[in-house]
């Protein structure tokens, strides 16, 4: 018995060495604590081999491969993050939200983190997306938000304080990421899926529109964002919709500066485009997929050579994916209202998109113009 007891003992020290090796030293110790590997999927961010300090709480580890039951700390500089409260609306807003964490992250050499899984639906919608998701707290940081819902805040971007930020909320601001913005368009490719259908659909708008099977369709996207803008609540909010009159003359613009333009017109609210929008005179196509499936628009759209935009950042980024030439509808709040306090167009349109405006007080005024630099 004495024997088995020895030998019990023996192979019971034997296992907990191997388990040493091979699971406990790989991650190495600290003073304060257990080390944990920071993940490479950035590789923007330089962390020279920064590491988190964690106090152990309980030893697992959660489903999104966060250490669950802890409190993360940074062990240096380098690693502190930069967290997303989770604030961030719909699709759109979402989009923005995490291509400026991924940008100010960039720009602050920190680690960009998100509140909740609702960002989590990116990496579903898109085939680089990866969100870091961080549901404990932290145990020292400081809460910034920023001072414009489409307005770009450059304290966000530098001189932060040596400690984990809190960042609130939209971030709607391309200034944050233009740096990157390659690495952004990466981030944001489309599924082969949903390209494949899109390609299909454009291709029979080519044979349907011109029996010379030379000849090609430039197609110009059209999105037209119409039912949430056209509610009480966002009317007396400060939101608006282009009018019907905007849509006609970018049309024409794209129509007489290329022969074969084909509009693709992509709307959540098909019963407007119908009653007040005159299309005589284009070769226009009504996307099938408009009333239930966001990401089928998306990369309709996003395959086009050219854009036409109305309000909103859904439609800002079928845009900003598109590239080529784009025009916009300013403004597309009130500026007198909330919204146009927090709104700045030169922090929400890049420069080089080409802005239509009109005088938005004036009702059932027809004439729409190029804006002026100054016109905010």
């Amino acid at each position: 018995m004495t024997n088995l007891f020895k030998l019990s003992g023996t192979v019971a020290i034997c296992l907990l060495v191997v388990g040493y090796f091979v699971f406990i030293m790989p991650l190495g110790f600290s003073e304060k604590g257990l080390r944990v590997g920071i993940s490479t999927r950035y590789p923007q961010i330089k962390r020279n081999n920064a590491s988190f300090s964690i106090t152990i709480g309980m030893n697992r580890t959660s489903e999104n491969g966060n250490l669950a039951g802890e409190t993360l700390t940074p062990s240096t500089p380098s690693g502190l993050m930069i967290h997303h409260n989770g604030k961030s609306g719909r699709l759109g807003n979402t989009m923005f939200a995490y291509a400026s964490m991924i940008g100010i992250a960039h720009l602050t050499k920190r680690i960009p983190t998100f509140e909740n899984s609702k960002f989590k639906i990116l990496e579903t919608f898109f085939s680089n997306a990866e969100v870091r998701v961080l549901e404990q707290k932290f145990q020292k940081s400081s809460f910034i938000k920023q001072k414009g819902l489409f307005t770009f805040d450059e304290k966000l971007t530098k001189d932060l304080p040596p400690k984990n930020i809190i960042i609130c909320c939209w971030l709607a601001s391309y200034k944050y990421f233009h740096a990157i913005d390659k690495e952004i368009r990466h981030h944001f490719t489309i599924p082969t899926v949903y390209k494949i259908r899109a390609l299909d659909f454009l291709k029979n708008i080519t044979r349907s529109a011109f029996s010379n099977s030379s000849s090609k369709c430039t197609f110009i996207g059209v999105h037209i964002r119409i039912r949430d803008r056209i509610s009480r609540k966002n009317i007396e909010l400060g939101f608006r919709i282009a009018p019907a009159h905007y849509l006609r003359t970018a049309m024409e613009y794209f129509a007489k500066k290329y022969e074969n333009a084909c509009f693709i017109i992509c709307s959540d609210k098909w019963t407007w485009v119908d009653s007040s929008v005159n299309l005589t005179g284009f070769r226009t196509y009504n996307s099938i997929f408009s009333l239930n499936e966001r990401m089928e628009d998306l990369a309709l759209l996003s395959l086009c050579n050219h854009s036409i935009m109305t309000v909103g950042t859904y439609g800002w980024w079928a845009s900003h994916l598109t590239g080529g030439e784009i025009v916009y509808y300013h403004p597309q709040v009130n500026p007198n209202a909330w919204a146009g306090k927090y709104f700045t167009r030169s922090d929400f349109y890049p420069p080089e998109w080409k802005c239509f405006t009109d005088d938005p007080y004036v009702e059932k005024l027809q004439q729409v113009r190029q804006c002026h630099p100054s016109e905010q």
